[in-house]
């Protein structure tokens, strides 16, 4: 795993937080034990499709940021027309 993903977990370490969920609570909420959850968030384990959808989910943020393709927690949203092709 590279440190991009480090960096995304963390981050959604940091966003569950801000919820006040604890690790325990945030686990039950996935379906994951505490222990899987924490492997998660340090990086230690990258998340399943599953888990990913979960975290997507409880957080509101978006694929890309989950497992760390993209620092935007949330979905660009675009109109059909802004969309051009060349």
């Amino acid at each position: 795993m590279n440190t991009t993903n480090i960096a995304a977990l963390h981050e959604l370490y940091n966003q569950r937080e801000g919820k006040t969920y604890t690790q325990k609570q945030f686990a039950e909420k996935l379906g994951i034990s505490a222990s899987n959850l924490s492997l998660l968030e340090s990086g230690k384990k990258r998340p399943s499709v599953s888990e990913a959808m979960a975290y997507r989910k409880l957080l509101g943020v978006s694929l890309d940021h989950v497992f760390g393709y993209s620092d935007y927690p949330h979905p660009v949203k675009y109109e059909m027309g802004d969309l051009q092709r060349h």
